[in-house]
């Protein structure tokens, strides 16, 4: 546990404007699935995680990266050696790393690692099996130490032709940092130099990545039209209808 209730944290600007958890207060990430108005913490969207990926969005706060925007990861001890290597090469990985686990802009993804309890802890246990840059770890074991916040170039997103809604990946080859916790309270004091730093988010709070999942899966529809078509991704207007 990190010590702290989610919301004494330093609260990133960006951040501040998403939905709330009714019962706890707490801020819900872009990703996470709703029912009924209320979180579904633990599941995360395979649609509103597939939306950010191609608009190429932060799974924290759903707001844009900026051109080359450097984009964080959260990745166990096994990740952080590799990435840590390659970075004392000045290199690019070997392999890229492959992942489902859509990335957030350096301050959401500090806040996450001290506000959610797996990313805080290493004696946190998965809820289910890990996937992508979490591939190592099962649903029950600890997350263990060595964590690290890792900021790679822009991630390249491959959607299989077929069935592009349900199968996607993005690949990371060209780490640029690295910064190593065991436990989200030593990232404290980061994070209140970054939301000392923090200015105005550059948009406006993306209202499909709000507390409605239909609202997601329609601005997903005409995002994967403009894909399946060769066009720019681009964002629709909420609530338009595929044609």
């Amino acid at each position: 546990m990190t010590g702290m209730r989610v919301t004494d944290l330093p609260l990133p600007r960006a951040i501040a404007t998403r939905p709330r958890d009714p019962d706890n207060g707490s801020w819900v990430p872009a990703i996470t699935h709703w029912r009924d108005g209320v979180p579904a913490w633990g599941e995360v969207s395979g649609e509103r995680q597939l939306l950010c990926a191609l608009q190429r969005r932060c799974g924290v706060c759903g707001r844009r990266f900026a051109d080359d925007e450097t984009e964080w990861h959260v990745v166990g001890r096994q990740t952080a050696v590799l990435i840590d290597y390659a970075l004392r090469r000045g290199g690019e990985l070997a392999w890229p790393v492959i992942t489902r686990e859509v990335p957030a802009h350096e301050i959401c993804a500090v806040f996450s690692a001290l506000a959610c309890p797996f990313l805080a802890s290493p004696d946190a246990r998965r809820r289910r099996d890990g996937d992508g840059l979490n591939s190592d770890v099962r649903a029950g074991t600890r997350r263990g130490t060595g964590a690290a916040l890792a900021g790679f170039a822009p991630c390249r997103v491959k959607v299989t032709p077929h069935r592009p809604d349900l199968v996607f990946a993005l690949e990371l080859a060209k780490p640029r940092q690295l910064r190593r916790y065991d436990r989200g309270t030593e990232l404290l004091g980061h994070l209140r130099q970054l939301v000392a730093d923090d200015g105005e988010p550059r948009e406006p709070d993306p209202p499909f990545l709000g507390v409605d999942d239909e609202a997601a899966v329609i601005e997903l529809q005409s995002t994967l039209r403009d894909y399946r078509d060769g066009g720019p991704v681009r964002t629709s207007a909420l609530g338009q209808k595929p044609r």
